[in-house]
């Protein structure tokens, strides 16, 4: 009996521990709706923004258009989060058809089609659909620089998001390998490629 009333405690501090914590919004850089602001409506929504919200929230659901042009009709404030997370997942879906399409032929193409979506709204959308697609397909690392290098050119701050988190992700990965080799090694203080004599 000691030790289920010694667990439960443990178990009461883990909820609540996340509970606590604070639900992750837009990476830097994104702008994404926030997701804990106070809805401009009084504080209520209406059924029909929390019907939006929850088939928009769909994590990669196919919303038919006729039904996404539907939803969008009967929102009529522009401020709410159902409205904004409607055109955010919209903005996402748009940058990532774009980045996926994009290739050495129809670059000069895809770039104008970029800049007629809000990039500057989206930077951290198009950033990481930018990482995502050159780590999926490493053979085009050329088109995704030369787009990133075409789009630094109008929006510097866009390029200097992505070279921000590039170096942070090998960062990251190099203290990774790092912590590998130091545990293989049996808590070896050397480096890579120091030798041991």
């Amino acid at each position: 009996m000691a030790r289920s009333s010694s667990k439960r405690p443990r178990e009461e501090d883990k909820e609540v521990e996340t509970k606590k914590k604070i639900k992750s919004g837009p990476e830097d850089g994104e702008g994404g709706p926030d997701r804990d602001e106070k809805v401009p409506t009084g504080g209520r929504m209406t059924k029909e923004e929390k019907k939006a919200i929850t088939a928009a929230r769909g994590g990669g659901v196919y919303i038919p258009p006729h039904k996404l042009k539907r939803m969008q009709s009967q929102i009529s404030d522009k401020k709410s989060k159902a409205f904004q997370r409607i055109h955010w997942d919209a903005l996402r879906k748009s940058i990532n058809g774009l980045i996926n399409k994009v290739n050495t032929s129809n670059i000069k193409m895809i770039i104008p089609e970029l800049f007629n979506e809000n990039v500057v709204r989206g930077r951290g959308l198009l950033v990481r659909a930018c990482m995502k697609a050159q780590m999926a397909s490493p053979n085009f690392t050329h088109v995704y620089a030369a787009l990133i290098a075409i789009v630094n050119t109008k929006m510097p701050e866009i390029g200097e998001l992505c070279l921000k988190r590039v170096v942070m992700q090998v960062m990251s990965s190099d203290s990774r390998d790092m912590k590998k080799i130091n545990s293989s090694e049996g808590g070896s203080s050397k480096g890579r490629g120091e030798v041991e004599d």
